[in-house]
Order: structure tokens, then C-alpha cells, then sequence
């Protein structure tokens, strides 16, 4: 380095040092050193609303923008009529409301004055505004750049001048420093419709999850005090808080952006909002409000309504308030789940963006608030993500094969939606919360789904409430707990793990002790069901309906299916419980006599299963079989779908006496009754016998057969003629042979079919020397035929039945109700038969004593559906 560039330094530091000691540091370095623009920088911009009362030059009421607006800015020269350029900007989120340019502005000089103005937001107001993005839209902004200097508002400045503003004002970069401040104000109003529930309206209905299915709302805006120029619109709806006298609770908030309107001028005919909550409908006027004033209802430019309306079911009164205040973007830029947390949400539409944002250390951070908005498959999944914010589902699936979480911390919590397994899986959500899991559902999409450890995850030391699991839970011996929720739940410090209001309907196995619920828990275990219950093979000392160990005392209401561990409380009535639970073929043989049962899953049977001396609640459920299920039935059985996926073929007997049935081969008893099944035959099945059935073969004792439906292939096979006794077979559509019993609400549909084989020796008389050689098959839609149960008397009543097959009209054999009535040749055993219906083109009645209608009542004048819903 030379003397001379030495020299030059030295001075300059100097003249440094001694313009520091009479001016600040920040303006003595602007003035020794390059301003920082030049001619053809971009022209940069800060943003801000202010307040309509607000005038030029004032400071006060000034917010930065932070919503996602769009601005079209002009560059203006002084003294020049037309824009030297115009520029498009958007919204970033930092601390002083810049814009990013979309289409920028530069600076065709930095020595001559130039001054800006901006628009945002739509021309015309539209009548959706039912996302966050739709309503933002249709705020008008309009605004100018502007800056204060010697206590004089200016509008046209230089670059530097523009840079010397801000270097005043105080902002802290250097990049900062250039930013041209536009001030915006809002042209148009805001209204905020806040719901509240009142007498007969719960406030759960009012939460935003619920809200978005069973609330429908309307804001009006209008151009004038024509009601022909109204706009009604559909609002943004969020989830905010409320006050209520005893509590604070969330509700639902509607927000649209109107025109600006005297709606106290039109107070009396002017509707302001219309509510219809679950097809009740209320509509708002000024009047509504006992208090309505000018100062309350005036809604002038930059100003917000707010209507706070209590919604009564019962009474239908309602309660409304309101007060306008200035419309800041603090105001309208919070949104608000049901339960507490805030901020603009984060969107995830794909899975893409799902694994950016759990990557992410600035957005999945405490405090912040994610939605999800689409169903998202997420393939191959690694399960290393931790969650650490609110990531609210919005009512979506996320469909996996895999795990979703690895950790959820203290600050996060998992929200409103379902994940769908479609594989093994330790556990669905995650392996450890520590946070907040709260109307998450878990289902299963095939057979093959199931979770190793738990339903919902393994360790919880925080909440989980509301979610229900169908994933069936099959632990390893080696785990020490499984549950249907959560292995374990066990507190950690001072706050207690809970799990709240949360629902099982699925199996849990396995592991070395287990729970529907949870599998080892203390602090809070309330509220929760499990329905699917114990099963009667599992060990009941390891492997409880609610939590398998369990310490403390805070395990109230909850519900499970069985009468068993009274250890703990159970919120399901005594008179609904079961003694067993039933999920497999094989622990029908551990039932006793005068107990319930109920099957927990569909089931397949292979052979048949003996005598029903208890009663079995089907629950809906389906069993498959290539047998009949069972023998006979001497107490209840309802509810419950039969497949026959393979033939039912009886092994002939003398006289052709064999039978066969999908259900039981014969019902008998006072107490007995067949009620609520369905049976249905697969493709290429029948059910064969000399006297088949689609439901049971034989009813007696005054037994009870109701809301039973059939849709099979039923076949009467008689291989050899009957050459002694009762020559009569029969094949019914629900029942072959009655001897006393009652059938009612019953239907045998035309997808079925009852024929003979044609290999049988079919209604052909003939003779011998010494004795007939006769066989008769009488066929019925509901019923084949009445005949004597041992010494019994026989009476059949039928009610109310539908027989859709059609037979030959012709013959004396065929009845599209019963086949054969007249038991002893001279009356009908028959009494009190009403309202059945069969095809006009067929009898009702094969054979009886005297007309079709002294058998069996008259003809149902209204035809029933034939559709067959299995």
C-alpha cells in the first residue's frame, strides 16, 4: 500500500470521527455513503391500512398487511398526466407488511420526484366468499404513498428522499430503509355474524366442525335502498370463542365483505343475515335488536359490523347486538379452530406439501396452525415425522399403510379428520403423544389392516379425546400392553394423560395384558366406550373392556357390552348388557342356557353349531356358511345376514322326511323367536331338500318367525316315491312346515326361486295292491305347508307377508303365500291372517278349505317393494 492511498484514508476516517460527534451514527453514515439506489433498481414497497377516520399525514391507527392481497401500483412522475409505469405486488408476512413483486417497478431516476398509488381487490363484489382466499378478494383497498418531512405531507419524492423518510421513522435494515410506504384504506365494509346457542341449541352444534354440515348462512349487501340490488352472499366461516355466563366455548363466526350501507335506514325490511341450523331458519334485521341505533347500524367505508346472535330451538326468540368499530387487519386476519388455536392457517392440499410443512422448522413450530385440505394417499410414508403445531385434518383422509408420526409434542395437536390403514402398523397416529389427538378416527380398509401396539399410540402422557378407532389391535406375546386406543396412558409432572369420550368397535388381542381402551393407564380414563367388548375365548384376567392395569380413581362412564369386571363402573344399562361376546365359530360351543350373546364380527361356519338356548343378538352382522348353522332354536335370535356360499343339500331319509334351512332346522317354544335375518344365496348355491326353506324348516310350539327376508335358490328334491304316512313335502320361501307358530313382516323376493328338481317324482299318483305310491310337493312364498308337530294342534298365523315369486295360477300346489292350509281335509289351520300380498297372476294359497281369503285374509292393496337390500 503507497503514502499517498495511506493518506487518503486517514482523512477519511477523520472526517468520520468529527461527523459523529455532532450528528446521530445512523444519519451521519446515510450521509457519507451511498444512499443505496440507482437508476433501474427495483422499486420496493412497505404496506399499511389505516383507519377511514384517519386523514393524510397522521400516524396513528396505522397496521402493517399481512393478508394475501394482490396490488396493482402505478408509478406517477410529478407534473406528468400519465403513469411512467405500473407494477404488480403481493402480501409477505414480515414485520412491516412489504410486498414481493410479481411485476415489478423501477427507477427510471433517483433525482426526480415520483409518488405512488395502489389498488387491491376485486372491481365488484361477489357472492362467494366462502374461503379465506374468495373473501379477501373482495376487500377493495385503495391508497398512495406518502411521507411526512418538516412537519409537511408529501406525496412526490425522490428515491432518496423516499429512503430519508424511512431512515427517520426508524426502521432497522438497510434494505428496509428503501421501501416506498404505502398507505391503503378500506373502500368497502365488513360484517361478523357470531352465533351463540341459546334455549334448545347445544353449543357443540355451533362448533365450526359442526357448523360446516349443518349451518347454512347468508350475509346481504346492498347498492342502494332498492331491495332489487341485493347481493346475497355466502360468508367465510371460521371457529372463534365466545363468552357465555358460566364458561367460554367455541362457536362459529361468518364474515363478508359488503358495500357500505345504512342498514338503520332500512332497518324495518332489510334482511341482514339469514341462519338455517339444521333446516330451522332465522332471518336478521336492524329491528331485531331492541337497541338498533344510527351509530350501531350506519356501515360506512373502513368500518365493521359486528352482530352477535343468540339462536333459540324451542321458543324460536332470539337475542341479537351489534356495534361498529374501525376495520383493522388485527381484526380480520385471525382465524380460530374449536379449540383455541389461531393464526392464518398453514394450507396442505397434496402430500408433497404435507412432508414440506412437517419438515419444516418454521412452520411445524409451536403456536402455528395447519389444514389439510384434500384427501391425501401417503404412499410410501416414513414414519421419522414429529409434529409440533396444530395441524388441523378439516374433516379429510389420510390414507396410509404406515404409521403417520413418530412424536407429537407437548404444543401439538392432531385434529378432525381420519386416517385410513391399510396394512400392519404399530399404531395409526403415532408413537408417542405428548400432546392433544382430538376427533381423529381411524379406520381400516381391508381385511389385512390391523395394529400391532394400539389403535390410536403407543405412550400418551396428553390428551386424546373424541376419536374413535375400527382398526382391530393383534399384539405380539412379547408386548407388554396393547389397547384399543393406547397402549399406555400415564402422566407425566403435574398434568394427568387423558383419554375422553373416545370409541373401540373393534377386536383387542393379544400381548401380555390389554385394554378396548388403553392397555396400562392412570390419570384420566372417563367417558369412553368400547363396543366391541371381551370376547367369551379370551382371557378375561389379562385382558379387560376398558383398561387391562389401571391405577387411580379417574375411570368414571364408561361403557362396554358385557356383565363381567365390576371392578370398574359401567355406564351401559343392565338390561343391554351381554354375558359373552362372540367373534368366531368356535366359542359358540363355550354359550350356556339362558344367557345373551352378541356377535362382534362376521363370521364363517362349516358346520352346524348345535341347539340356541340363549339369546344371540346378530348385531347386524354376517355369517358365511356351507352349512346349516344350527339345529333348533328355543329362545331369540334377530339381527343378523346369512350368505350360503355353499349347497345345502340334506342326506335323504325314509319317506322323504329330511329338511334343511340356511338358519336352524326347526323353532319351538313360547319364548322362541326368529326375527330380523336375512339369507341369501351366492351365485350357482341352492338349498336342497325334500322339505327346504330359505330360514328354518320347521316352526312349532308357538314360536315366533318376523322381519325375516329371503332371496335363494330353493330346491324340493324327491328321489323316490313316498309309499307310507304323509305323502305331503314342502318348500318354503321363509319357513317349509308350521305347526303352531306365528309369521308376520316376512318376504321371500323374486331374485330367489322355489322349483322342484326335475329328477323328482313330482305330484304323481299312483298304485299298488296293497297301498298308495304317492309324493305331493306343495310350495309357498312365505310358508310351504301346515302339518302336526307331534301331538300338538296345529294354527298358523301369517301377516303381513310378501311372497314375490310367481307360480303356476293353475295349480292347487303353488301359493305365492302358503302352499297347503287345510291340515285335517275339512277347515284351514289358520287364524287371524291379515295383510299379505302376493302376485295377482298366482294364487295366495295353493290348496285350503274354501276360498284364498278365509285362509289367509284378503289381498294387501298396496304392492311392496321387491328390492332385496342384503
Amino acid at each position: 500500500m503507497n503514502n499517498s492511498f495511506r493518506y487518503k484514508i486517514t482523512q477519511l476516517l477523520l472526517m468520520a470521527c468529527v461527523a459523529m460527534l455532532t450528528s446521530s451514527c445512523r444519519e451521519t453514515f446515510e450521509q457519507l455513503f451511498s444512499d443505496g439506489i440507482a437508476e433501474g433498481d427495483e422499486v420496493t414497497f412497505s404496506s399499511a391500512v389505516r383507519s377511514a377516520a384517519v386523514t393524510r399525514g397522521s400516524e396513528a391507527n396505522r397496521q402493517k398487511i399481512t393478508e394475501d392481497y394482490t396490488f396493482q401500483i402505478s408509478m406517477l412522475q410529478e407534473s406528468v398526466d400519465e403513469p411512467v409505469g405500473k407494477g404488480t405486488y403481493h402480501t409477505t408476512t414480515d414485520d412491516i407488511g412489504s410486498l414481493e413483486a410479481d411485476d415489478a417497478l423501477y427507477w427510471p431516476s433517483t433525482a426526480i420526484r415520483y409518488g405512488f398509488t395502489a389498488t387491491a381487490g376485486t372491481d365488484k363484489i361477489d357472492a362467494d366468499q366462502s374461503t379465506q382466499t374468495k373473501w379477501i378478494e373482495q376487500d377493495r383497498l385503495e391508497g398512495w404513498a406518502e411521507a411526512e418531512t418538516d412537519g409537511v405531507t408529501k406525496t412526490y419524492l425522490t428515491a432518496k428522499d423516499w429512503k430519508a423518510y424511512n431512515v427517520k421513522v426508524g426502521l432497522d435494515s438497510e434494505e428496509n430503509y428503501k421501501k416506498v410506504p404505502l398507505f391503503m384504506q378500506h373502500k368497502r365494509a365488513l360484517i361478523t355474524v357470531i352465533l351463540k346457542a341459546g334455549e334448545g341449541v347445544s353449543r357443540k352444534s355451533l362448533y365450526y366442525s359442526a357448523a360446516k354440515k349443518d349451518i347454512e348462512t347468508k350475509i346481504y349487501s346492498y347498492n342502494s335502498n332498492n331491495d332489487a340490488d341485493t347481493l346475497a352472499i355466502t360468508p367465510y366461516a371460521r371457529g372463534i370463542k365466545v363468552n357465555y355466563d358460566d364458561a367460554t366455548d367455541s362457536t362459529t363466526c361468518y364474515e363478508a365483505i359488503v358495500t357500505p350501507h345504512d342498514y338503520y335506514a332500512g332497518r324495518a325490511s332489510q334482511v341482514i343475515t339469514k341462519i338455517s341450523l339444521s333446516g330451522q331458519k332465522y332471518s336478521f334485521k336492524g329491528e331485531n335488536d331492541g337497541n338498533c341505533s344510527e351509530k350501531d347500524y350506519n356501515l360506512t367505508e373502513g368500518k365493521h359490523l359486528t352482530l352477535t346472535i343468540t339462536l333459540g330451538r324451542n321458543s324460536r326468540q332470539t337475542l341479537i347486538s351489534a356495534y361498529i368499530e374501525d376495520w383493522t387487519e388485527e381484526v380480520t386476519n385471525t382465524i380460530c379452530d374449536d379449540h383455541g388455536n389461531s393464526g392464518a392457517p398453514i394450507m396442505i392440499p397434496n402430500r408433497e406439501e404435507l412432508i414440506r410443512f412437517l419438515t419444516s422448522t418454521t412452520d411445524n413450530k409451536a403456536g402455528n396452525l395447519a389444514l389439510v385440505t384434500d384427501d391425501i394417499d401417503l404412499g410410501e410414508w416414513t414414519t421419522a415425522y414429529d409434529l409440533n403445531c396444530t395441524l388441523s385434518l378439516g374433516g379429510h383422509t389420510l390414507i396410509s399403510n404406515h404409521r403417520f408420526l413418530k412424536n407429537m409434542s407437548a404444543a401439538a395437536s392432531l385434529l378432525n379428520g381420519t386416517i385410513q390403514i391399510g396394512a400392519a402398523v404399530p399404531e395409526a397416529i403415532a408413537e408417542t403423544n405428548h400432546g392433544t389427538i382430538n376427533d381423529v378416527s381411524i379406520t381400516a380398509s381391508s381385511a389385512e389392516a390391523f395394529a400391532t401396539v394400539a389403535g390410536a399410540v403407543k405412550t400418551n402422557t396428553g390428551v386424546i379425546s373424541k376419536c374413535n378407532s375400527a382398526l382391530r389391535v393383534n399384539g405380539e406375546k412379547s408386548e407388554p400392553y396393547v389397547g384399543g386406543i393406547a397402549a399406555t396412558s400415564l402422566s407425566s409432572g403435574t398434568e394427568p394423560a387423558i383419554i375422553d369420550g373416545c370409541t373401540v368397535t373393534s377386536r383387542v388381542s393379544g400381548g401380555q395384558a390389554g385394554g378396548g381402551i388403553v392397555g396400562n393407564a392412570d390419570g384420566q380414563v372417563v367417558n369412553n366406550t368400547f363396543e366391541y367388548g371381551i370376547t367369551l375365548s379370551q382371557h378375561h384376567d389379562t385382558h379387560k373392556n376398558i383398561a387391562g392395569v389401571f391405577s387411580g380413581t379417574a375411570f368414571t362412564n364408561n361403557a362396554w357390552p358385557t356383565v363381567d369386571e365390576s371392578t370398574l363402573s359401567n355406564a351401559t344399562p343392565v338390561s343391554q348388557r351381554y354375558t359373552g361376546i362372540i367373534d368366531d365359530a368356535s366359542e359358540f360351543s363355550k354359550t350356556e342356557t339362558g344367557m345373551r350373546y352378541r356377535l362382534a364380527q362376521d363370521i364363517v361356519v362349516t358346520e352346524t353349531l348345535g341347539d340356541v338356548t340363549y339369546e344371540l343378538n346378530g348385531n347386524g352382522k354376517q355369517i358365511t356358511t356351507q352349512a346349516m348353522i344350527f339345529n333348533a332354536i328355543t329362545n331369540k335370535v334377530y339381527d343378523l345376514k346369512v350368505l350360503v356360499s355353499g349347497n345345502l343339500i340334506a342326506e335323504p331319509k325314509d319317506q322323504a322326511k329330511d329338511g334343511i334351512a340356511a338358519l336352524a332346522y326347526q323353532v319351538h317354544g313360547a319364548k322362541a323367536e326368529i326375527s330380523n335375518i336375512k339369507v341369501k344365496t351366492a351365485d350357482g348355491v341352492r338349498i336342497q331338500a325334500a322339505n327346504p326353506a330359505g330360514v328354518v324348516v320347521w316352526a312349532w310350539g308357538d314360536a315366533t318367525v318376523s322381519h325375516c327376508q329371503v332371496s335363494a335358490d330353493i330346491q324340493s328334491w324327491v328321489e323316490t316315491p313316498v309309499v307310507e304316512g304323509n305323502v305331503r313335502k314342502y318348500a318354503g320361501g321363509i319357513v317349509s312346515t308350521v305347526s303352531k307358530a306365528t309369521i308376520t313382516q316376512c318376504a321371500f323376493y323374486s331374485s330367489g326361486s322355489i322349483t322342484q328338481n326335475r329328477h323328482s317324482v313330482y305330484n304323481n299318483l299312483a298304485s299298488t295292491e296293497d297301498k298308495a305310491v304317492s309324493t305331493i310337493i306343495y310350495f309357498g312364498g312365505i310358508v310351504g305347508g301346515i302339518e302336526k308337530w307331534e301331538n300338538e294342534t296345529p294354527e298358523l298365523t301369517i301377516t303381513d307377508c310378501s311372497g314375490f315369486e310367481v307360480f303356476n295360477k293353475d295349480s292347487k300346489f303353488h301359493g305365492g303365500i302358503l302352499g297347503y292350509a287345510d291340515n285335517d281335509g275339512s277347515k284351514n289351520s289358520t287364524k287371524d291372517c291379515q295383510g299379505n300380498w302376493w302376485d295377482a297372476n298366482c294364487k295366495g294359497v295353493g290348496t285350503c278349505a274354501g276360498s284364498v281369503e278365509s285362509a289367509i285374509g284378503k289381498r294387501n292393496s298396496q304392492t311392496p317393494s321387491d328390492v332385496f337390500n342384503f
